[in-house]
């Protein structure tokens, strides 16, 4: 049997020397070969947080993934960390007193066993009766069903961005008086950025919208099966649900499931966690030259550190290899200008009350700003008071906890991205949502596949409608109808915590 690292360590009293940890580490990486760990790390002093500020800020250098920050010590961080530097991280961490412990000893292994096994119809997926294009329907309703059938998506499973772009076209096909895709711009690999309008009637582009986007980030799939759930329970109770058809009639809703294309499909092409664990896009090489005259080239650019909000300050970096690198320049990429000048656009400029922005993981309700610790813009109250609604309709579902705050409160501050730039654009509501699981358990970004469809289930039920006060008020989170009395309309909703914010939206921003 082959002596672990640690036990062959302990004759020399520990860590040992760094570089005695660097030879062992690279003698065991012969015998075992390379493989990913997560660690679950936590500072105990100011200067245990100094040091991970530092490798993160040098993850390239170091060649580690922070999955989650520190936001202060005693508070913990995940790092992914290659088996040939482990080792010597380990080594690192004892001497700044930064307690530690392997939470997933082989992360190919947890991606092979959440997302690559094949589908099946066991018990595992009986949740995918919530499933309303199929199973919602009256028997006699052949043409419908038949229509919808047609329009099946695999909810419950990962697909490719191309099963997304097509469930959207089918879904258009079959239903152009409400539904319209939507094209947004072009990536770097000229894949298109699609998503889809759904309101009626479609061609009105006066009413008041909301704004839905997933999978910014490369790595978190589940956003996007999340957003394209919504635009399954939007179209599957229009025109059977009078209080969801009410809704459409009155709205207009732009849901992008996935804004980075090429770095999704990037993630899926291998298990191997250095590709399934991209962040960035696939933006072509940036080279940066060292001190030292030595030049190192590196592809993608954070996405969400891109925005015109506070642009290259906190939470990024200026190294193009690093997973937080923020770009040359403010909107330096396609997938965030398209975002930019979409909003913008005559089509919605001034008309979008509500920006959500999906992510994972950790269960957090965040609202802005995100750039800097204990800075809010100056509705917080209005903003915390519907984020707690939210939470804890959320709650009743399953059980599901999050915790809600600034991004910079919560997690760590993070300059540049799209949700600060959206509030900052003069939209009311804006949440970034990061969703299951929440930030203590070790799958993290790895989300097992029978955690989607109760994922969609438990935001479908996080928000059942409102009462209206007789002062115009929103004062309950219960099943119900409301009335704008500016804007002489009635909505229901039974959809996700995408929706219940897109719903309170409306009544706050019109008062």
């Amino acid at each position: 049997m082959t002596m672990s690292a640690r036990s062959y360590l302990a004759p020399l009293g520990g860590a040992g020397p760094l570089f005695i940890v660097l030879v062992v580490a690279g003698v065991l990486q012969l015998v075992h070969g390379e493989k990913y760990l997560l660690y679950h790390v936590q500072p105990n002093d100011a200067r245990g947080m100094r040091v991970l500020r530092q490798i993160q800020m040098l993850d390239h250098k170091y060649q580690v993934d922070f999955w989650k920050e520190p936001n202060h010590f005693g508070d913990f961080a995940d790092i992914m960390i290659s088996s040939k530097n482990a080792l010597a991280m380990e080594h690192r961490f004892r001497r700044a007193n930064i307690t530690y412990d392997i939470r997933v000893p082989d992360v190919e292994k947890l991606i092979m066993r959440n997302e690559r096994t094949n589908r099946t119809k066991s018990r595992g997926h009986g949740r995918l009766h919530d499933d309303p294009i199929l199973d919602s329907e009256p028997d006699g309703d052949h043409s419908r069903v038949g229509k919808l059938k047609k329009a099946k998506y695999s909810f419950g499973d990962y697909a490719s961005y191309a099963d997304m772009m097509k469930y959207m076209r089918t879904i258009e096909f079959y239903y152009p008086n409400i539904t319209k895709i939507v094209r947004l711009g072009t990536t770097h690999e000229g894949k298109p950025i699609e998503g889809m309008k759904i309101g009626y009637p479609i061609t009105s582009t006066d009413k008041r919208a909301i704004w839905i986007d997933g999978n910014i980030h490369a790595r978190e799939w589940a956003s996007s099966h999340t957003a394209l759930y919504f635009i399954n329970q939007l179209v599957s109770g229009y025109g059977k649900d009078d209080t969801i058809t009410h809704y459409v009639n009155s709205l207009n809703f732009y849901i992008l499931p996935c804004l980075n294309p090429d770095g999704y499909e990037y993630t899926r092409s291998s298990p191997n966690p250095s590709v399934r664990l991209w962040r960035k896009n696939r933006s072509p090489e940036r080279c940066k030259r060292s001190l030292w005259g030595g030049e190192k080239c590196c592809q993608g650019v954070d996405l969400n550190r891109n925005f015109k909000f506070h642009w290259a300050e906190s939470g990024s970096s200026n190294e193009p290899c690093s997973n937080i690198y923020h770009g040359d320049h403010v909107f330096s990429e396609p997938e965030s200008r398209a975002v930019r000048d979409y909003l913008n656009s005559d089509e919605l400029r001034g008309k979008v009350d509500g920006f959500i922005t999906l992510h994972s993981y950790a269960q957090l309700w965040i609202y802005p700003y995100s750039h800097a610790q204990q800075n809010y813009p100056e509705d917080i109250s209005e903003l915390r008071r519907t984020a707690r609604r939210a939470i804890n309709r959320l709650q009743r579902q399953y059980g599901t906890e999050y915790r809600m705050g600034t991004g910079a409160d919560t997690l760590s501050p993070a300059s540049g991205g799209s949700d600060d730039w959206a509030k900052s654009n003069g939209i009311k509501y804006v949440y970034l949502v990061e969703l299951r699981p929440e930030y203590e358990l070790s799958n993290g970004f790895i989300l097992h596949k029978k955690e989607l469809i109760p994922t969609a289930v438990e935001t479908f039920e996080g928000v059942k409608v409102s009462k209206l006060s007789e002062s115009g008020h929103l004062v309950t989170l219960w099943a119900g109808s409301c009335i704008s009395l500016q804007y002489r309309f009635c909505s229901f909703l039974s959809l996700n915590l995408v929706a219940f914010i897109s719903y309170v939206v409306l009544f706050h921003g019109f008062k």
